[in-house]
């Protein structure tokens, strides 16, 4: 578990995964996002670093599920680790999405495997490269329509 000044980030373990996606998460909508999400994450839970494979959801101090975060697989062979944020609306433009970010690079950083943190964001998605900056990532590139933003852990 991750502890910031205000959230508990926790890992969902396999079934709670699966019950996760089954039941409709935070931000997954369509079919084809769930068919993604099973055949990239939820087979590699139950490997040796499944916290890089799974869901981590973010609670407040009264339980509420503000959002979910996820890295995108383990680190590569050059270090780097992708990251995904997902605040839900209802807790938006708080700082939550900052923070939550901030506590993984932390915990990424604590591992000592990765080396650099990246994230794609879509061009429109204001928000979302703006909790990046805060979270000091610099801007690296346009790849496949999206912004690319990176992250170098000490």
């Amino acid at each position: 578990m991750i502890k910031t000044e205000r959230l508990n980030i926790e890992p969902l373990n396999y079934e709670q995964f699966k019950s996760y996606i089954d039941n409709g998460c935070g931000s997954i909508i369509t079919e084809q996002d769930k068919k993604w999400v099973r055949e990239f994450h939820l087979d590699k839970i139950g490997a040796n670093n499944y916290l890089y494979s799974t869901f981590w959801i973010a609670t407040n101090k009264d339980q509420e599920v503000v959002g979910e975060i996820a890295f995108k697989g383990e680190p590569n062979h050059f270090g780097e680790v992708e990251i995904g944020c997902y605040v839900m609306p209802k807790f938006r433009h708080n700082g939550y999405g900052t923070e939550m970010i901030d506590g993984m690079v932390t915990w990424a950083t604590m591992q000592g495997e990765a080396r650099y943190v990246v994230a794609a964001v879509n061009y429109g998605n204001i928000f979302s490269q703006n909790m990046l900056k805060k979270n000091n990532f610099a801007y690296w590139g346009e790849k496949d329509m999206m912004n690319i933003y990176y992250k170098i852990l000490n």
